[in-house]
């Protein structure tokens, strides 16, 4: 770790992607804290999920399909979520909203009380916009429990 400070908030790690790497967030574990790898494009990636939630999901129908944002730091380094929980494949919905368009397992998780949510938010097409519509699913990837 790179500071004392990510020494405080940083818990377990959970996983890592191209442009992040996913903790649990140790002042309420309930929470995750994504943190940005060191270039700008990593640093977006946090930043416009932030923007997408609170100026397009939050307080919507759709926001029942999704992890929930807490916070985002100003630079884009650290975002944290709602933390959720791996889903066995057999309990995958055969069908999710149209603009869920990157179905990937791992950029979905589920949460006690509201089910399978989206975690990933580069896997949402706004070119469709969000519509009630809902699409087959083919999900792909590796499966981990």
């Amino acid at each position: 770790m790179d500071n004392e400070l990510e020494g405080l908030i940083l818990g377990k790690k959970l996983g890592s992607g191209v442009y992040r790497d996913v903790y649990i967030f140790k002042p309420d574990k309930t929470k995750v804290i994504k943190v940005a790898k060191d270039n700008a494009k990593s640093r977006t990636e946090n930043l416009i999920a932030s923007k997408l939630y609170w100026d397009n999901i939050y307080l919507t129908p759709f926001e029942k399909w999704f992890a929930k944002i807490y916070d985002v730091s100003d630079n884009g380094k650290y975002l944290i979520q709602e933390r959720t929980e791996k889903y066995k494949k057999e309990k995958y919905p055969e069908k999710i909203p149209s603009f869920l368009t990157d179905t990937k397992y791992d950029n979905f998780g589920y949460i006690k009380g509201k089910g399978l949510v989206c975690i990933d938010y580069g896997c949402i097409c706004i070119a469709r916009m969000m519509t009630n519509r809902m699409s087959k699913v083919e999900w792909w990837g590796d499966e981990e429990e």
